[in-house]
């Protein structure tokens, strides 16, 4: 089989076509339905008024293939990005002069713009727990050019665990760090999540893989991926922004939020398993020379009066028991963060990252 290319400039080349099909299939020029077999396939452009399409023979225009492939980028979107956002700054780790990551959950995601710092990349993601975060402090610490370690340590944090998470959180192990680690943590079972895209012609991983690389080259978030578009949207009116809540609305969603986080005060066995892998990665940290900064992030006040302040209680005996106070900072109240710096209940818009940003880089 052969992919015969109509070329028509700038729409359609044999260039563009090549960097779309699998590597084993040829690539040629259209010249003449007499030199077309049964088996070929014919690519030629709808902008081009001079071409007729022989209905006897395989034909698709480029506008259908790339109409398909925006719906294929869609549901990539949704499954694969973390991954290879991941795998893509884990590489920048190995290959680059990267002496800085930050650790941590959507927290920090959402609240260190480390595109915009030397030498430093952010590891983070949505309900990434303390668990997946030491298998990517392990990961970054073989290449031995890691000299600093920023984790986020939201008050709840000791006391969860992705593994033990409801089926569509515990989708992530399956999309992002089962890939990665080839680890399942506790987890018993994973089912298969994600979709399945086949095509006898393109290399659909490929054309994903290159949109999203090109996207997440650093930063997590980009026209396509955006912090209002994964905020945790508890309001019923989604046209609203947390700003134009009022705050009988603003309160309601927070105590919705933090009763959900409150929930997972009760695993003792996570909070001691945590417990565990906090003291080794301490240690390696110590061994190694790394430099180490654990950040209790900003929240907003709507938040933070209803989560169980035993958390916080748990979180300074852990702190003052493992002698890391001159390492933690608290900022989950910070006065400097206002309403206007979050995008949801308790995660920082653009605007709130640049001002957590800045405080981190003054300490570290």
């Amino acid at each position: 089989m052969r992919v015969l290319v109509r070329e028509f400039l700038p729409f359609l080349t044999e260039k563009i076509i090549k960097s779309m099909v699998k590597h084993e299939i040829r690539v040629e020029n259209f010249s003449d339905w007499h030199k077309v077999r049964n088996d070929d396939w014919v690519i030629f452009s709808e902008e081009d008024k001079t071409f007729k399409k022989n209905c006897g023979y395989k034909c698709c225009s480029i506008e259908r293939i790339r109409r398909d492939t925006q719906k294929l980028l869609y549901y990539k979107m949704q499954f694969d990005y973390d991954r290879i956002y991941l795998r893509r700054n884990l590489e920048l780790c190995r290959n680059s002069n990267i002496d800085t990551i930050v650790l941590g959950n959507s927290y920090m995601q959402f609240g260190v713009n480390a595109e915009n710092v030397r030498g430093m990349v952010n590891l983070a993601l949505q309900s990434q727990d303390l668990y997946y975060n030491y298998l990517l402090f392990k990961r970054c610490m073989i290449h031995r050019s890691v000299k600093k370690v920023i984790i986020g340590m939201p008050y709840y944090y000791m006391f969860s665990d992705l593994s033990f998470a409801d089926s569509n959180e515990l989708q992530r192990i399956n999309n992002v760090y089962y890939p990665i680690f080839n680890d399942l943590h506790n987890s018993i079972l994973l089912w298969g999540g994600r979709t399945v895209n086949f095509s006898n012609i393109l290399d659909v991983g490929k054309i994903a893989n290159d949109f999203i690389e090109k996207l997440s080259c650093k930063s997590y978030f980009n026209t396509h991926r955006t912090r209002e578009e994964l905020r945790v949207e508890i309001w019923a009116d989604k046209r609203k922004r947390w700003q134009d809540l009022s705050d009988d609305e603003k309160y309601v969603c927070g105590k919705y939020r933090a009763e959900s986080h409150n929930k997972i005060l009760r695993y003792a066995y996570t909070f001691s398993e945590n417990l565990d892998i906090l003291v080794r990665m301490i240690d390696q940290m110590k061994y190694n020379k790394v430099d180490f900064l654990f950040i209790a992030p900003p929240v907003s006040n709507y938040y933070a009066m209803y989560i169980d302040k035993r958390f916080k209680m748990y979180t300074y005996e852990i702190v003052n028991t493992l002698n890391i106070s001159e390492k933690f900072i608290d900022l989950w109240q910070d006065k400097r963060f206002i309403n206007d710096d979050f995008v949801d209940t308790d995660h920082l818009n653009k605007r709130g990252a640049e001002k957590f940003t800045r405080i981190i880089l003054e300490k570290i």
